[in-house]
């Protein structure tokens, strides 16, 4: 439940990062519940968002990377 939680927070994370004016390219953005740091950076193609992988242990790097294009909706 907890992965499900934090996978669906990034994707409203990253519909409402899509509107942030452009200035700095890397926005850290905290989840409700969770002490997760979620790392959004604005790429040429638009938006990149890393997250933990909840199967790895809590040291473990970042590890996945979503990728979304300018214009583009979360699902």
């Amino acid at each position: 439940m907890y992965c499900t939680y934090l996978y669906e927070s990034a994707y409203e994370a990253i519909s409402k990062v899509v509107h942030i004016p452009d200035q700095d390219p890397v926005f850290g953005i905290k989840l409700v519940g969770s002490d997760a740091l979620l790392q959004v950076e604005r790429t040429p193609g638009g938006i990149s968002i890393r997250l933990p992988d909840c199967e790895l242990n809590e040291q473990a790097p970042i590890a996945h990377v979503f990728h979304m294009q300018k214009g583009e909706e979360a699902k």
